[in-house]
C-alpha cells in the first residue's frame, strides 16, 4: 500500500532530489514537486513520468532552492529560498520569469509560502522584507505591503506559512510572533499570540504549518496541535495521547474534517477528531520529516502523496497495512542480589528460589530495542504485584522482599494505538518458605500448642479436682480428729480432776487440750506444715490420750536427727487416725502395759512414717468393732489412703502403705504396725 519515489543517480525517471520541500496540484492531475537543491519536478501519476526543471535546463531560473509552490493558469509560481526573489515557471516554454523585491540585496527576497485568493490575488509570505505582501499577477509587479496591518509589525515579518479559511480570511504563521489572522474585507488583523492576546491567544511562538479541512476550518501545527474555527475565530489546543508527547508537527493535511494527517518528528500520524485517537503510520511509511521537509497532497479519493527529506511516498489507503507486528521479547538472566542465579530464563523449566533469595531481578530483552520505540512494555509478578508496572529503560524488572509462594512473571506490550498484547513472555517462579512457615511445621506447632493447652487444662482440672478432694479429705479428717467421743472423754477427764481436787492436773489437761484443738484447727488450713509442728500435735494428742486412760500406755516419738535439723514440711493430720486406732482399739482393752512407738525416718527423699503398738492387733480390733457402734476408725484409714494417693499423683514417688499384725514365733498377736511414705517439701 506504499510506493516510494526517491532520487536514484543516473536514472532520469526518478526525482531530481530526495529532499522534498513543497507539493502542488497541476493541470490534468500533474503534481509539482519542489526540492531543496535541485529545482522543480513534475510527476504524472498516470504514466509515472517525471520531468526536471532546474537552473541548468530552464532559462531564467537563478537557483534550485525551492521552498513553496502554487500552480495557476498553467503556470507554476515558485518561492525561492536563495535571497534572489520568486518567479513563474512556464512548463510549455521551459522558461522562468524572476521577480525580486530588492534586486540589490539578498536579505529580503526569501519566500516561505505563497497563495492565491479566490479573486486571483497572489499573497507572498516573506522571510524578512515586509512579511506579507500582495503581488499583481496581471501587471507582474509587487503590490501593497501588509506589514503595518499586524500588531507585531516587526516580528510578524518572519512568515512561515499561509492558509485561507472558508470565509476568505488569511491565517498566517510566523517564527517568533505566533499565529495571526488577516481579514481582507476589514483590512485588519487579529493576533493569537498569548503575549499580546491574553484571553484567546496561544503560547506558541513558532508556527510550523497550517492546513484547511473540507469544512473550511484551520488546523495549526507547532509543538502541539491546534484547531481554529473560521466562524468563531477562536483557537483551541488539541489534547493528544500522552504517549506522543512531546511532539513537533512540521506539516499537516486534512483528508477529511475529522481525519488530519500529521507529519512529525515521530513520523506520519493520523489524528481522528471524533475519538481523539492517533493511528501511527510511521512503521508503514518510512519518511523522515523535518522543519522544511514536510508536505502532502491528495492524488485521488484514496491516494495521498507525502514529501520528506528522504523522498516521496504514495499511500493507497485501500491496501496499506500497518506494520504492528508484536516485537519478540526474551527473558534473559535472573540475578539474586546482583549475582547471576539463572543465566537464561527462557530455557529454565522450573525456577525455584529459597526464602533468602527473595530479592531478585529479571533482565528483559527485545528485538525492538534501540529502534524508534513504537511499543511500551509492562511487567507484573502475578500474586505479588496488583498492577502492571512500566518496564524501566534499563529493561530490568526488580523485585524486593517477595514472600514465599508460587508466582507467574508476565510481560505485556501496548502499541501507540492502544492495542494490548498480553503475556508475550512469561515464566513461573517458586519461592520456597523457611521450614518454620511450612504446613507441616505449622501443623506441628498447632498440635503442640493444642496438646500443651490440653495438658495444662487437664492438669489444672486435675489440680483443682485433687485440691477439692484433698480439701474434702481434710475436712473429714478434721471431723475425725474432732470427734465428739474424744472431746467428751477429754472434758470428762478434766471434770474428774476438778471433782477430785486435782485442779493443777485439770489446768494442765485443759491447757494441753486447748493447745491441741488450736493446732488441729491451724493445721487444717494449710496443705503442708513443718514437721516439728506435726510432731508437736502428735505428742499433745498422745499425752492427752494417756492421761485420759490413766497412764494405761507409754509412747515414744523417734525422729531422725537430719529431719529435726532440716526445714521439712509434710501434709497435716496424716498420723492422727492411726494413732487414734492404736489408742482406742489397741490400748483400751489391753491387759498389759501398752506401748506406742512413732517413727519418722528420711528414706529416698521421702519420710517413712510408722506407728507400732503392742495392742490387741487387727483381729482383736475386728471383734471389738463387731459389737461397736462407732466405725470412724475404719473410715479414717480409707480417707488417709485416698489422701496418700492424691499426694502420690501430685508429687510422685512410691507411698508403700503397710498395715499388718505383729506376731510372735508361735503366732501370738503382739501388736499392729502401720507404715507409709510421705512426700516432703
Amino acid at each position: 500500500g506504499v510506493k516510494y519515489l526517491f532520487h536514484i543517480p543516473a536514472i532520469e525517471n526518478t526525482p531530481a532530489s530526495s529532499s522534498i520541500t513543497a507539493l502542488a496540484h497541476g493541470p490534468e492531475g500533474t503534481v509539482w514537486i519542489g526540492t531543496s537543491n535541485h529545482g522543480v519536478d513534475s510527476y504524472n501519476p498516470l504514466n509515472q513520468e517525471i520531468k526536471h526543471f532546474n537552473k541548468d535546463n530552464t532559462p531564467g531560473l537563478p537557483a534550485n532552492n525551492i521552498r513553496a509552490l502554487a500552480a495557476a493558469g498553467g503556470k507554476v509560481y515558485c518561492g525561492l529560498w536563495a535571497g534572489v526573489g520568486f518567479g513563474v515557471l512556464n512548463p510549455k516554454t521551459r522558461s522562468f520569469r524572476l521577480f525580486a523585491y530588492d534586486s540589490k540585496s539578498t536579505q529580503s527576497d526569501w519566500y516561505s509560502d505563497l497563495t492565491f485568493d479566490k479573486k486571483g490575488n497572489l499573497y507572498l509570505g516573506f522571510w524578512g522584507a515586509d512579511g506579507l505582501m500582495l503581488f499583481d499577477t496581471v501587471d507582474e509587479r509587487f503590490g501593497r505591503s501588509l506589514k503595518n496591518k499586524f500588531q507585531l509589525a516587526y516580528d510578524s515579518r518572519l512568515v512561515t506559512c499561509l492558509e485561507w479559511d472558508k470565509n476568505e480570511n488569511l491565517w498566517m504563521g510566523t517564527l517568533v510572533s505566533g499565529l495571526h489572522l488577516y481579514l481582507p474585507q476589514k483590512d485588519t488583523s487579529i493576533c493569537f499570540f498569548s503575549d499580546v492576546n491574553h484571553k484567546t491567544g496561544i503560547e506558541e511562538k513558532k508556527i510550523n504549518c497550517l492546513g484547511k479541512d473540507p469544512d473550511g476550518n484551520i488546523w495549526i501545527g507547532a509543538n502541539a496541535l491546534y484547531f481554529a474555527s473560521a466562524d468563531q475565530q477562536r483557537v483551541e489546543k488539541i489534547e493528544l495521547n500522552k504517549d506522543y508527547l512531546p511532539l513537533e508537527i512540521f506539516g499537516l493535511m486534512a483528508e477529511t474534517n475529522k481525519s488530519i494527517w500529521l507529519m512529525t518528528d515521530r513520523g506520519l500520524l493520523l489524528y481522528n477528531k471524533t475519538n481523539h485517537s492517533i493511528t501511527d503510520y510511521s512503521s508503514a511509511v518510512l519518511l523522515n520529516f523535518a522543519e522544511d521537509n514536510a508536505c502532502g497532497i491528495k492524488l485521488s479519493d484514496r491516494k495521498l502523496m507525502f514529501g520528506a527529506k528522504n523522498g516521496l511516498a504514495i499511500l493507497d489507503l485501500e491496501t496499506i497495512e500497518l506494520n504492528n507486528q508484536t516485537p519478540e521479547v526474551f527473558l534473559s538472566s535472573l540475578t539474586v542480589f546482583d549475582k547471576i542465579k539463572i543465566p537464561n530464563v527462557e530455557t529454565a523449566t522450573n525456577i525455584s528460589l529459597n526464602h533468602k533469595e527473595n530479592f531478585f531481578t529479571i533482565q528483559v530483552a527485545s528485538n525492538e530495542w534501540g529502534k524508534n520505540k513504537k511499543f511500551r512494555y509492562f511487567y507484573k509478578l502475578e500474586g505479588f504485584n496488583k498492577n502492571w508496572i512500566p518496564l524501566p529503560t534499563e529493561s530490568k524488572a526488580n523485585f524486593t522482599n517477595v514472600p514465599a509462594g508460587t508466582y507467574s512473571f508476565r510481560i505485556k506490550i501496548e502499541d501507540k494505538q492502544g492495542n494490548k498484547y498480553p503475556n508475550v513472555s512469561a515464566c513461573d517462579i517458586e519461592i520456597t518458605p523457611p521450614f518454620w512457615m511450612t504446613w507441616w511445621f505449622v501443623l506441628l506447632i498447632i498440635l503442640t500448642i493444642s496438646l500443651g493447652l490440653y495438658t495444662a487444662i487437664r492438669t489444672r482440672i486435675n489440680t483443682v479436682r485433687m485440691a477439692l478432694q484433698n480439701s474434702e479429705l481434710d475436712q473429714k479428717l478434721l471431723r475425725l480428729q474432732m470427734n465428739p467421743h474424744f472431746i467428751f472423754n477429754s472434758l470428762f477427764a478434766i471434770q474428774s480432776y476438778i471433782y477430785s481436787n486435782q485442779t493443777h492436773l485439770a489446768g494442765d489437761y485443759l491447757s494441753d487440750f486447748a493447745h491441741l484443738i488450736r493446732l488441729i484447727l491451724d493445721n487444717s488450713r494449710n496443705e503442708s506444715i513443718p514437721l516439728q509442728t506435726e510432731i508437736e500435735t502428735i505428742e499433745l494428742y498422745l499425752k492427752l490420750q494417756k492421761l485420759r486412760l490413766n497412764e494405761k500406755f507409754n509412747y515414744s516419738i523417734e525422729v531422725d536427727t537430719e529431719l529435726m535439723e532440716g526445714d521439712y514440711a509434710i501434709p497435716p493430720m496424716l498420723a492422727q487416725p492411726f494413732l487414734e486406732n492404736a489408742v482406742e482399739h489397741g490400748m483400751r482393752n489391753l491387759k498389759r502395759k501398752g506401748e506406742i512407738i512413732v517413727k519418722y525416718k528420711l528414706q529416698n527423699n521421702m519420710i517413712r512414717f510408722s506407728v507400732t503398738d503392742n495392742g490387741i492387733g487387727l483381729s482383736g480390733s475386728k471383734k471389738q468393732k463387731e459389737n461397736s457402734e462407732h466405725k470412724h476408725e475404719s473410715l479414717a484409714i480409707d480417707i488417709c489412703k485416698n489422701r496418700l494417693e492424691l499426694l502420690r499423683k501430685q508429687k510422685g514417688g512410691n507411698i508403700i502403705f503397710l498395715l499388718e499384725e505383729i506376731k510372735s514365733v508361735g503366732g501370738i498377736v503382739e501388736g499392729t504396725r502401720v507404715a507409709f511414705n510421705i512426700p516432703i517439701d
